[in-house]
């Protein structure tokens, strides 16, 4: 192992770590969304297969996920803007489509996992400038809007869906359930709590079924437990772990024009960085 190359790793993990646990308090993201591209710069500085960089990203994010939306769920249940019979639920649909997703995301390659991910932001870009197109004409406001929520089976459809998406893509419950759920009667402070607490079932469920499926595969570098890599996790985890509830805090104290503007603002990012790195830019 090259201690140097492994500190310089953890290092630029920990800035990461610092905005994904924002972005996790602020939206309920969990981290994957900020983490993946990366991780996707910084995994080939420690050896790990091209063939494999991809799933390794997912893997730490989806722990990630699991360590600041934890902190993140926490603090908006004792704040009171979860819904517990919501959560309740929709927890088994996103959990059971967070199996099917690691399962399949185990036997494709990193082309279409990079892939995969840029449709999960495009979709998620497509919500959000959907409600904000929306908000314009109604008005915004802290309270829900008069959309009727959705219905019980749509929204556990939708559920497994994004826990599918999650464990595909390393990303949270924000990316779809945030857009989708602000469009049917939530405002985006219930619907990023919400989002916070589905994203710990798709990190945990997702996460192990990483470790499990990496645990035969060879050349990973030291240091990983199956597709695990855990000095970068160390960073993202420790960075996390400290922004979170700045993130809460945030999301408490913005009004729900300026939470919309982010969301997009960080989307488009997202979106460029990962294009550059898919198609071999930078």
């Amino acid at each position: 192992m090259d201690w140097a190359v492994t500190a310089e790793i953890f290092v630029f993990c920990l800035i990461g770590g610092v905005i994904a646990g924002i972005g996790a308090g602020l939206f309920g993201l969990g981290g994957g969304l900020t983490t993946v591209p990366i991780l996707n710069y910084l995994l080939p500085l420690a050896g790990v297969p091209h063939d494999n960089m991809m799933h390794c990203a997912l893997a730490s994010s989806l722990v990630l996920i699991v360590i600041n939306t934890s902190a993140a769920a926490l603090k908006r249940w004792r704040s009171g803007e979860m819904d517990l019979t919501w959560l309740k639920r929709l927890i088994l649909p996103i959990a059971l489509g967070a199996v099917v997703g690691a399962a399949v995301a185990d036997l494709v390659s990193t082309l279409v996992l990079h892939l995969f991910f840029l449709l999960v932001v495009l979709n998620s870009l497509r919500g959000c400038i959907q409600g904000l197109v929306k908000a314009r004409h109604e008005g915004l406001s802290e309270t829900a809007s008069k959309t009727p929520p959705p219905s019980n089976l749509l929204a556990s459809i939708m559920s497994g869906i994004t826990g599918f998406a999650g464990a595909l893509g390393g990303t949270g419950a924000g990316t779809i359930m945030v857009p989708f759920l602000s469009n049917h009667g939530f405002t985006m402070k219930q619907a990023g709590a919400l989002a916070a607490g589905l994203s710990v079932g798709i990190g945990l469920v997702g996460s192990i079924g990483y470790i499990i499926a990496g645990l035969n595969e060879v050349g990973m570098p030291a240091g990983s437990l199956g597709y695990l890599y855990l000095p970068a996790l160390a960073g993202l985890a420790i960075g996390g772990l400290a922004a979170s509830p700045y993130g809460v805090r945030l999301s408490q104290r913005s009004d729900e024009g300026r939470l919309r503007w982010v969301f997009l603002g960080t989307l488009l990012v997202i979106l460029v960085a990962m294009l550059l790195k898919t198609f071999g830019i930078t």
